[in-house]
């Protein structure tokens, strides 16, 4: 079984890996898959990467799985800004 994974973060936005003829039922690629996004997607709650995987044939390739991940889960949160209590002490 060949098989690639196919990546994207909206219609405009997909990257294809390379085809795996070696790893029949369990594939590795083991590619990069490079994405510029803006900060309100990465702020967004509902932002996902979704990865297909299709088996490549000659005529038309066959999906066989599909994942999405919540891009929230692969971005620790912003920080909080810590802010310094002031502190007044007595004096003459």
């Amino acid at each position: 079984m060949k098989t690639y994974a196919f990546a994207r973060v909206n219609r405009n936005r997909k990257l294809s890996s390379r085809v795996d003829s070696e790893g029949n039922m369990n594939p590795t690629w083991n590619d990069k898959f490079v994405f510029r996004v803006d900060d309100e997607f990465l702020r967004h709650d509902t932002s996902v990467v979704m990865i297909e995987i299709y088996i490549a044939h000659w005529f038309r390739d066959t999906l066989v799985g599909t994942v999405r991940i919540l891009v929230g889960n692969l971005i620790p949160p912003p920080a909080q800004p810590h802010h310094r209590r002031q502190q007044h002490y007595g004096g003459m």
